[in-house]
């Protein structure tokens, strides 16, 4: 597999979901179980990141007490879905994205932001 990737059925388009603005979609059909995109990322001092309601902190991957993740490529473009079509895992400072489920041409790809996403922002997850 190579160092970074993106799988070139993925393309970025207006979402449709309350809220969103932008999100990822397929028009060609893509099995369950296949990695989707392999996100480098950028690793930034949570200090610089959860203050002042700074926009970033809705965007990144918490890696430790100090650091974050600001996932590149598609990355943070995913929206959140209750049933999400995509899992991710974080690994020596990349994101790896991977299929939980056949997509179908049309789907917008979902992950899940997880619930302490949603906890620490005092607010309840968008139904898809």
């Amino acid at each position: 597999m190579h160092d970074i990737f993106i799988d070139k059925r993925l393309y970025v388009s207006k979402s449709p979901m309350k809220d969103a603005e932008w999100g990822v979609f397929t028009d060609t059909f893509i099995p369950k179980g296949t990695t989707i995109e392999i996100a480098r990322t950028l690793k930034i001092k949570n200090e610089h990141i959860f203050q002042n309601e700074n926009i970033l902190n809705d965007y990144v991957f918490k890696l430790d007490d100090k650091h974050s993740l600001l996932a590149l490529g598609f990355g943070s473009l995913f929206n959140h879905s209750e049933k999400p079509l995509v899992s991710y895992k974080v690994t020596d400072g990349k994101v790896y994205y991977f299929t939980l489920a056949d997509i179908f041409p049309g789907d917008e790809i979902t992950i899940s932001y997880g619930e302490n996403w949603w906890k620490n922002r005092s607010i309840k997850p968008v139904k898809k």
